[in-house]
């Protein structure tokens, strides 16, 4: 499915726990099925040691200071044990504010996106970090049934949506903004 008709801001890089795979509660994410969970939400999928190590000894490489993410990934890409996650979230959004943001310039890296997930501007998964009851879940069969093996959306487009149900529904972390998980293809 083409999305080119989406801009997106790249936020920056973000080192993750390589070969990851999530035992995160089944009732706090959207769908009970998904055997691997990816997303920003760092609880969900965790920074690697060697990029927690990155952060804390090196302050003037010109990373992205709200979110601890780096503008480019080489740095990132380097480090033992750590996937490359480049973050961008959807620019047409009135929510995001630049002031907050600061994005990152770059995003020019070969990428395999991984899907789209819905978050606060603190980067709190609204897919997998909220308790969700089984009448949510039934509720919205589209929004569960539209979520890949990643257990993210693969369409931007329902991540939009879902973002919208979410607004109304978890009013104190709004508003969501839709956000882009992609990994180098090297």
């Amino acid at each position: 499915m083409d999305h080119s008709d989406l801009g997106w801001i790249h936020l920056g890089w973000d080192g993750r726990v390589a070969d990851y795979v999530s035992d995160y509660p089944v009732d706090i994410r959207l769908s009970k099925a998904a055997k691997r969970m990816l997303s920003v939400d760092q609880m969900i999928w965790p920074r690697s040691a060697a990029f927690l190590k990155l952060l804390k000894t090196n302050e003037d490489l010109g990373r992205n200071w709200t979110l601890n993410l780096y503008p480019h990934s080489s740095l990132v890409a380097e480090l033992p044990s750590t996937t490359a996650v480049r973050i961008g979230c959807l620019a047409s959004q009135a929510e995001i504010d630049p002031e907050r943001f600061y994005p990152a310039l770059g995003g020019e890296e070969e990428v395999i996106i991984l899907g789209y997930d819905v978050a606060d501007i603190w980067l709190l998964s609204g897919v997998m970090n909220i308790v969700y009851t089984e009448e949510d879940r039934a509720a919205w069969p589209q929004f569960v049934s539209a979520l890949n093996e990643n257990h993210l959306f693969e369409d931007p487009r329902i991540a939009i949506e879902f973002a919208e149900v979410l607004d109304d529904r978890v009013t104190e972390h709004a508003p969501f903004v839709v956000c882009q998980v992609a990994v180098l293809t090297s």
